[in-house]
């Protein structure tokens, strides 16, 4: 490589960093080189912008690139991606580096390790809904909507968004009497999975789909997203929010903004509350809600409603240790035994208990190995 190479412009090193990052063993998904692409090209402005002409490689120093970094991707940032940003940009660095180009003095960045900010978990729980979606309904009946159904699927902001009118079943049938909903689970292999409706959630849709009908002037069509793209609609009002104007073919955009948005307006917005603030919330008021319907097992519903395939993920989303509060209940009942408050289990219970431990697999101290015919203890 010559030594004219070596010292060449920035978005010209970008440009054949993506070019081998999308070759061999480096390729990517088309999403994952779309973010190191966005990443290194708002970098490279925001340096240019600095110097106010072309950055070259050799421009590259700990004071340019710390200085950048921690004006607009800082350590303590809302997000937990701003680490994802430093991490690529330190991988780009470091192949210049390898590459053979030529780098400016960077000992303090390339030996600095970014600290990824830890959120605090945000819930909106079923009071906070209703406030939200009153306040919200008043400038954008669609935002509304979409939060409140959101909260009552328990579903994540990315898969309202695909959803399309033609997903919502109301018709009713012997086995799903208040029709099914279907949607695209983005975190699983699974792909499009059919739930049945509630009564609660099937009001939700059919409030919704009525003012969709209200707003477009039509009824809507299968094909028509469920939460549409909107544009503003007539001249701004001092003082007043602009009105939306629904475009039913393009899907939703910029989904964290609404509930940004929502919150705000409701007057509880703070700092890490998000789109999944709902999920959450819904979740955990579910779990609450069967533990006081008398439901046996209330977190393996919750499982199935959060459509996690590991039991300690839902514990840990909704915040409920199962094996602390286990434990803490059976200290409670022991207390209650000793104290008078509650009866002490007979000795039949006490045998039923431990057969159904047996048959659950709950007692390890024997284990039939089924394929050879033998036990194990």
């Amino acid at each position: 490589m010559s030594t004219e190479r070596k010292s060449a412009s920035l978005v010209a090193a970008v440009d054949e960093y993506m070019r081998i990052k999308s070759l061999g063993s480096w390729s990517k998904t088309g999403s994952s080189t779309a973010c190191i692409r966005s990443t290194l090209n708002v970098f490279t402005r925001e340096l240019e912008k600095r110097l106010k002409r072309s950055a070259y490689t050799t421009d590259l120093t700990d004071e340019t690139v710390m200085g950048i970094i921690h004006d607009r991707w800082p350590n303590d940032g809302i997000k937990t991606t701003h680490a994802g940003q430093w991490g690529r940009i330190k991988t780009f660095i470091r192949w210049l580096a390898v590459s053979g180009y030529q780098v400016g003095p960077l000992h303090a960045f390339l030996g600095t390790r970014p600290v990824r900010p830890k959120p605090q978990v945000s819930f909106m729980f079923a009071e906070e809904e209703a406030k939200v979606f009153d306040s919200t309904y008043a400038y954008s009946p669609k935002d509304a909507w979409l939060i409140r159904i959101g909260y009552l699927l328990r579903r994540r902001a990315g898969e309202l968004g695909a959803m399309k009118v033609g997903d919502f079943k109301p018709k009713p049938t012997p086995d799903a009497p208040h029709g099914t909903y279907t949607f695209t689970n983005f975190k699983a292999k699974n792909g499009r999975k059919t739930l049945r409706l509630t009564t609660s959630q099937r009001e939700a849709f059919d409030g919704w789909l009525a003012d969709y009908e209200r707003l477009v002037g039509q009824k809507p069509l299968a094909d028509w997203y469920m939460f549409p793209n909107s544009k503003g609609d007539g001249k701004v009002t001092p003082g007043k929010k602009r009105g939306r104007r629904l475009l039913p073919e393009e899907p939703i955009k910029d989904l964290p903004r609404i509930w940004r948005e929502a919150f705000k307006e409701a007057g509880v917005y703070s700092r890490w509350k998000a789109s999944h603030a709902g999920r959450r919330g819904g979740l955990t008021d579910l779990f609450y809600a069967l533990e006081e319907a008398g439901v046996s097992d209330p977190m393996q519903h919750v499982q199935r409603t959060a459509d996690h395939s590991d039991r300690r993920v839902t514990a840990g989303y909704i915040q409920m240790d199962e094996g602390e509060r286990k434990t803490h209940d059976a200290l409670q009942l022991v207390d209650d035994i000793r104290a008078g408050r509650a009866p002490a289990p007979s000795q039949t219970e006490q045998r039923d208990e431990r057969q159904s431990a047996t048959h659950t697999g709950e007692n390890m101290a024997e284990v039939i190995h089924v394929r050879f015919g033998q036990s194990r203890r």
